[in-house]
């Protein structure tokens, strides 16, 4: 896990925490001590916030932003400091005389026109991320537990570099399909989602999918048919996120598999390959032969 977000609200209320920070010293001191790796905390009452008080003191801060803290934290850091205005940006920004995100904000408010050109739909997003006004709701995958597995990550930079962007692709595909394979699952819609990188476009995300005609647990074909989805969907324009999701998932033990004649011969091939590993392993009196596509679950 790179970064998340959590809602502390209701466990403070339910243990009775009124010391958040001796909290969160805390866990970030037993987090280093059975891993050894360094965080960064934001503590504030909306996503952006936290996000920037995260990034304000690497790699070991805690950092707290309520609402009244914002002119005096947030205001006269860099433009480049800005959760999601990205490399290309904010040098445009500079040019038209923007150089701390609190010239931002105060461009915003009195329409400056240089502006307009460049956020054009976005400005009320960022009024409302830098009046406190943004997010504040974490996600709950509890509730859609059966339905979809999926991750999203952003680029390394923005590009529309289509060797890059598939390698890219590729790693959160495999992500992905490590956390199905464990999830006793059968998977039968691919999904990718596509996020713009332009301001023009105002970060526009787009999904693709595909269906296939059985349900499956096979992550050797699910991938096939996700590298076939991207070649077949990828447009060529910049992006700066890119993403993979299995769906419309049923657990194994809800479905027969009705083998069609072309399913049949992949079977078939799959458990020949399963036999002879076993065989060979037998053999060898230990697991050292195994699929390429299970190499994770036999590291020594």
């Amino acid at each position: 896990i790179d970064e998340c977000y959590c809602d502390f609200t209701d466990f403070f209320r339910i243990y009775h925490i009124t010391n958040g920070l001796s909290f969160f010293k805390s866990l970030q001191e037993r987090l280093f001590e059975k891993t050894k790796l360094k965080c960064s905390i934001g503590i504030a009452p909306t996503k952006f916030l936290a996000k920037m008080g995260s990034d304000y003191k690497k790699p070991m801060g805690i950092t707290v932003i309520r609402k009244k803290d914002i002119s005096r934290i947030i205001f006269p850091l860099k433009i480049s400091a800005y959760y999601g205005i990205g490399k290309k940006t904010a040098p445009r920004l500079e040019k038209i005389g923007i150089k701390t995100i609190g010239d931002l904000y105060n461009a915003i408010k009195v329409n400056n026109a240089d502006i307009n050109d460049i956020f054009h739909n976005c400005k009320d997003d960022v009024i409302q991320c830098l009046e406190g006004e943004s997010s504040d709701i974490v996600y709950d995958a509890s509730n859609e537990k059966n339905k979809s597995i999926g991750a999203t990550r952003t680029l390394d930079y923005d590009t529309n570099d289509k060797i890059y962007i598939k390698n890219f692709f590729i790693r959160v595909v495999d992500i992905v399909l490590k956390r199905f394979k464990n999830s006793n699952m059968l998977c039968r819609t691919i999904q990718i989602t596509y996020k713009d990188a332009s301001y023009d476009s105002g970060f526009k995300s787009n999904t693709v999918s595909s269906t296939l005609s059985d349900y499956t647990n096979s992550v050797d074909l699910l991938k096939e048919e996700a590298l076939k989805l991207f070649n077949s969907s990828y447009k060529g324009n910049q992006i700066r996120l890119i993403g993979f999701t299995v769906k419309n998932l049923i657990p194994k033990h809800d479905v027969t598999v009705q083998m069609t004649f072309d399913n049949y011969l992949r079977h078939e091939s799959e458990n020949k390959t399963q036999l002879l590993i076993n065989k060979l392993n037998r053999e060898y009196k230990r697991k050292i032969f195994f699929r390429l596509s299970d190499k994770d679950d036999y590291k020594k």
